[in-house]
């Protein structure tokens, strides 16, 4: 039988992706797990991982910087993504905002990977918290002939302990069969409560 061997050499030290050193390892695991199950084209690929690197980033800055103050309305999150995602020249005016998919309207899309959003009050302790919005984004994906979706979730519930690590915020999800979409997941962390109010 065929073999392929694939040959990479990567230093996210020297390279950064995000910025955020554990945020960046789990993109290039995402990465491979997508490769490996081999159902997105290389330009899906391509675009998942440009999306990624932008939602990854403001992962990070939301739990370094706590960015997200207070409760945040959808709209106003999905303003401040879509400024997010058009500074980044490779997604820039190629960004979509609001186009039609499976009979309902994607918040954003880019080259038809949509990005579904979410502003919840509810905490999210771990990424399997995400599910009850899969089907959602695995829906846009469907019907835009895609096989994998981005799903980013701003968690603006009170915080009476410390966040979650970024990166544990960052995972792939699978919709349910018979689409088995892959939907690639963020959890944006907000209303973070400052670690001196944390003290009993």
């Amino acid at each position: 039988g065929h073999r392929t061997l694939l040959v990479e050499g990567i230093d996210l030290k020297a390279h950064p992706i995000t910025g955020f050193g554990p945020i960046d390892q789990k993109i290039v695991s995402i990465r491979d797990a997508l490769r490996r199950e081999g159902k997105a084209s290389a330009q899906e690929l391509s675009d998942v991982l440009e999306l990624m690197t932008v939602l990854g980033n403001m992962a990070g800055r939301a739990v370094q910087d706590a960015e997200f103050k207070g409760v945040w309305l959808e709209a106003p999150f999905q303003e401040y993504v879509r400024k997010e995602l058009r500074r980044s020249p490779r997604i820039a005016a190629e960004l979509e905002e609001h186009p039609a998919a499976a009979g309902g309207l994607t918040d954003l899309s880019l080259r038809g990977i949509a990005i579904e959003l979410k502003s919840v009050k509810k905490r999210i302790r771990q990424i399997d918290d995400c599910q009850a919005y899969v089907e959602q984004a695995a829906s846009y994906a469907v019907a835009k002939g895609k096989r994998v979706a981005l799903l980013c979730i701003l968690d603006c519930s009170e915080k009476d302990s410390a966040p979650l690590p970024a990166d544990d915020g960052i995972a792939i999800l699978k919709s349910a069969a018979p689409a088995s979409v892959t939907v690639v997941t963020l959890v944006i962390q907000g209303n973070i409560t400052r670690p001196s109010q944390l003290s009993r």
